[in-house]
């Protein structure tokens, strides 16, 4: 994997947008699924939510809601089953984010490998209360509908659901 510059910290704390747009461009397509106004939306959208981000599923997403966990000091929680999709963003962001800010990614990302609908593991199971839930796992009808369910029954009173 290789890492570019794209300035000084400087420059990506006053271009933070152009940073995020940057990154997702260095993504290889298999993980670069969203479009660039998504992106940004979910970055933005980090501004505005509590301290804990709920995600489902690992991709272009995973670097904007982390980027704007970052900025915005929250705390991204998502549920991934592939380890080779986890391994590959989770070093993308060490190399190219950790490492030149000087961020510990534990800080701001907790990844949890299973299916984010076990009833004893899944999202039902954490005591935190996300306000921001972006959902791009399994896009089975049946399957979404059990992931909003248990957002439901874990959300902050006032609470907001994202879908690709």
């Amino acid at each position: 994997m290789q890492s570019y510059i794209f300035g000084n910290k400087r420059d990506i704390k006053e271009f933070r947008i152009e940073y995020l747009i940057f990154l997702k461009r260095l993504l290889p397509r298999e993980f670069n699924s969203i479009p660039e106004s998504l992106a940004i939306t979910l970055f933005n959208e980090t501004k505005k939510s509590g301290k804990t981000i709920l995600e489902t599923g690992i991709g272009a997403s995973t670097i904007a809601l982390f980027l704007g966990c970052y900025f915005n000091k929250r705390k991204l929680v998502t549920f991934e089953v592939n380890k080779k999709r986890i391994s590959f963003i989770k070093e993308f962001i060490k190399i190219n984010i950790c490492n030149y800010l000087n961020i510990d990614i534990n800080k701001y990302w907790l990844i949890k490998n299973i299916n984010s609908t076990n009833n004893k593991r899944g999202i039902s199971s954490l005591k935190l209360r996300p306000s921001l839930f972006y959902l791009d796992s399994n896009h089975n009808i049946n399957h979404i509908y059990e992931e909003i369910n248990q957002c439901g029954n874990i959300a902050k009173d006032e609470f907001c659901i994202i879908f690709d």
